[in-house]
């Protein structure tokens, strides 16, 4: 089941990516011998940061570097033969950078990459409303909810059959919810049309995302919540 609801809820989170348009993507020069890393991808799954990215003809191994902003200080923190590498223990907002080596030569950066993991869950539900606790960890950052009933979503699931039923929700409120830095606040999402739920048949997750500005935002993330802890489940959609 766990297994499972974490399938369903990455793919209601790529259906939320459709109020925002684009991925950031930039390319630059081959280097030292060895081409760009490639197509840098960096996922939460519930504790774990997973990254992969493109194969490197000529690559013996790739070096993986991590800093806590954009633009701040990369730091390597492994050497791997794979293609895919899985960072634990990350709270709040992690930039990543990959290249490809092979003895002296290196290639050039893939593009950065990044996560933002808050953690959330489902506290109660009732009239149609469930109530959610967001917890923002980051001490850097302030959180920002976008209202409207597209970018947020509920899925029901069926724990006896597996089968689920996607429902239309929103925010209860039209303004910005605001989650400050390492604090934690409560949201309502309603769902029209489910009065009722049966926890012990049915498992709920509520999705809702967020940004990191409210004045002008640049990436747009997602957070899925069920009644137990939760976290970001897409790493960024860039406005």
């Amino acid at each position: 089941m766990k297994k499972s609801f974490w399938k369903r809820a990455a793919t209601l989170v790529c259906a939320l990516t459709l109020c925002v348009v684009g991925l950031t993507a930039h390319s630059t020069a081959q280097a030292a011998g060895l081409a760009q890393t490639k197509k840098l991808s960096v996922t939460v799954e519930e504790n774990q940061v997973k990254l992969k990215w493109n194969k490197v003809t000529g690559a013996k191994q790739y070096q993986i570097y991590r800093a806590t902003s954009e633009n701040g200080t990369y730091t390597r923190v492994k050497t791997t033969s794979s293609r895919s590498w899985t960072d634990t223990g990350r709270k709040g907002e992690y930039w990543y950078k990959v290249r490809a080596v092979n003895g002296r030569k290196t290639g050039a950066f893939s593009a950065k990459n990044h996560t933002f993991r808050i953690y959330a869950k489902i506290t109660s539900f009732s009239g149609g409303v469930f109530k959610v606790k967001v917890t923002n960890p980051s001490t850097k950052k302030t959180i920002y909810f976008i209202p409207g009933s597209g970018c947020s979503a509920a899925t029901i699931v069926n724990k006896r059959t597996g089968s689920d039923r996607t429902l239309t929700a929103a925010l209860t409120s039209s303004k910005i919810v605001s989650v400050g830095k390492n604090s934690s606040k409560t949201i309502s999402i309603r769902v029209p049309g489910l009065t009722s739920l049966n926890r012990s048949v049915e498992e709920p997750m509520a999705i809702a995302t967020f940004c990191t500005s409210k004045t002008n935002p640049k990436y747009v993330y997602a957070v899925g919540a069920a009644y137990t802890s939760s976290y970001t489940m897409i790493d960024k959609e860039k406005i």
